[in-house]
């Protein structure tokens, strides 16, 4: 059993050489990403956020925001594309997602006075969510973030096996961490954190490998080629909305997604129904004709496949898309955690690996220690 830890051992520390910088970044820029519609609204008010309307004031129809957004888009060369993250507080915006091509914008819509704010400029939370999931590599990148998410599994489970004798207590608080110099202490820290953390990069690892299945497809890495941009949804949207609140009194309206290209015909409305949060806010969708605006079909969260529901419950899991603001924190934490057990990894293996430099010694003896002048 000894020979076997000391194999496996030599793994997990290879694993970690190997993907900890990477890791290390991912875990950082994850830490910041749970905090993503936070931090974006922190740093952009003006778009996010409007004045509390008068009371008795009612937003303006689905129709009319429609049109405004796609006047505006018009003369940009942009088509509307879907509005996303509907307000769920009477002082929030509507986001526009803009399209042309493979090319994407959003721009902001007061509900109450149908202005549109914007555009945003390239928010912090776009760029850090690039670098946490492709490196600024595009496709290469993504491939290589699945390839450390595996290493991440890889190090977690192998993990288990050299720490095994520590989870009781790490997991009871009995172990103690050696202060006196900092290998040891590094040696404790990265024991005692990776315990802690097990659960947790298990499950971020996992799912982040899942997303990032695609690229198996021979298809996912050829460019799509140009497609012509849809023409505009001239039915009423207000009358598809009715439908979908009768049909589902109790859900709340999420995303409202059009056609994006001359092929497509129809559009979905994403809603989030109460009692399944771990299939998150757009789990039922309702597809809807973009030509005549009639109600296609309904696909309610507890009828999606067994594979879907797993899918979208790791989104939520990888993401803290639960819980409010506790299990947000809580992910901040796991996050920073994480990058703390890469640097004290990387502390362990110099520990083992840097040269060592000894003083050279004449046949008779060491050499006299020069005297201060």
């Amino acid at each position: 059993m000894a020979k076997f830890t000391k194999y496996v051992f030599a793994v997990h520390a290879w694993l970690g050489l190997v993907a900890g910088a990477f890791i290390l970044v991912m875990s950082l820029t994850g830490a910041a990403l749970v905090f993503s519609k936070e931090l974006d609204r922190a740093l952009n008010q003006e778009q996010h956020l409007t004045a509390a309307p008068a009371p008795g004031q009612a937003p303006l129809t689905w129709d009319v925001l429609y049109g405004r957004a796609r006047r505006y888009a018009a003369t940009r060369g942009y088509t509307v594309g879907a509005f996303r993250d509907l307000p769920a507080q009477p002082t929030e915006t509507i986001e526009v997602l803009l399209v042309r091509g493979e090319e994407y914008t959003s721009v902001y819509l007061n509900p109450y006075s149908g202005q549109v704010l914007g555009p945003q400029p390239r928010p912090l939370t776009r760029w850090l969510l690039e670098l946490h999931y492709t490196f600024f590599l595009g496709k290469v990148g993504e491939a290589l973030a699945a390839l450390f998410a595996l290493a991440l599994v890889g190090s977690v489970l192998t993990g288990l096996v050299v720490y095994r004798k520590h989870l009781v207590p790490v997991l009871l608080f009995q172990q103690k961490i050696s202060w006196r110099n900092w290998r040891t202490a590094a040696s404790g820290l990265h024991r005692v954190l990776g315990v802690w953390t097990w659960l947790f990069n298990l499950v971020l690892a996992v799912s982040g490998v899942w997303f990032l299945l695609y690229l198996l497809e021979p298809a996912s890495w050829q460019a799509a080629p140009p497609a012509a941009a849809a023409q505009p949804v001239t039915i009423s949207l207000d009358a598809v909305v009715r439908q979908v609140r009768r049909q589902l009194p109790g859900a709340r309206l999420t995303y409202l997604n059009f056609p994006r290209t001359a092929a497509d015909t129809t559009g979905q409305f994403y809603l989030d129904l109460p009692g399944r949060c771990w299939l998150g806010e757009w789990a039922t969708t309702v597809t809807y004709s973009a030509r005549t605006g009639r109600l296609l079909s309904t696909a309610l969260e507890a009828d999606l496949p067994l594979s879907t529901q797993v899918s979208n419950a790791l989104g939520v899991l990888h993401f803290g898309q639960y819980g409010g603001l506790a299990v947000k924190l809580l992910y901040c934490a796991g996050g920073l955690l994480t990058a703390a057990i890469s640097l004290t990894g990387f502390a362990l293996w110099w520990r083992r690996h840097r040269p060592v430099v000894r003083r050279r010694q004449s046949a008779t003896g060491p050499q006299p220690t020069p005297q201060p002048v």
